[in-house]
């Protein structure tokens, strides 16, 4: 396995790991989803304390509400009976950060321009209550959803709520 691909290895150790035996249901136990970064340094279910079945969780660059990120929360809420949702930002972000920095990146890796809207975060406070209000405002979503606007701080691991659901 010198030579193997990252995901190789990683089927490999996934083999070596006992079986769970029966899977938690699909519906999320405590009808929460969870939108945050896609950061390596946060890792939901340990930074918030879940167990797997507990959420869903939808990560992204920047942990922004995307057309992409409604559609999923329609099928959590609908299908799931999703109640509540955790719109979570976090401190030393790199989305925050110049649009022309992440454009040369992908430029550089793929020559192309990527994306039309990267969904970059200017400013911390405005975006989490933007991403926010795109889910409480969104039709297709249960008018008494609750939501909540959170920050995790990558340096102490702690949140800290901004907005309240």
């Amino acid at each position: 396995m010198e030579n193997a691909s990252v995901v190789e290895r990683l089927v490999k150790a996934n083999q070596l790991l006992p079986t769970r035996g029966a899977m938690a249901p699909a519906p999320p136990r405590l009808a929460l989803t969870i939108v945050t970064c896609m950061d390596a340094r946060i890792v939901p279910l340990g930074a918030l304390g879940l167990d797997s079945g507990d959420a869903h969780v939808l990560r992204n660059a920047g942990g922004r509400v995307t057309d992409d990120v409604l559609r999923s929360l329609a099928v959590s809420c609908g299908v799931y009976d999703v109640r509540e949702v955790a719109v979570i930002h976090h401190t030393d972000c790199g989305m925050v950060r110049p649009e022309t920095d992440i454009r040369d990146a992908i430029r550089t890796a793929s020559g192309t321009e990527g994306p039309a809207d990267l969904r970059m975060i200017v400013e911390p406070e405005r975006e989490l209550g933007d991403d926010v209000e795109a889910v409480r405002t969104c039709a297709y979503l249960p008018a008494d959803l609750r939501v909540w606007g959170v920050r995790y701080d990558v340096r102490t691991g702690r949140l800290h709520v901004e907005i309240q659901g």
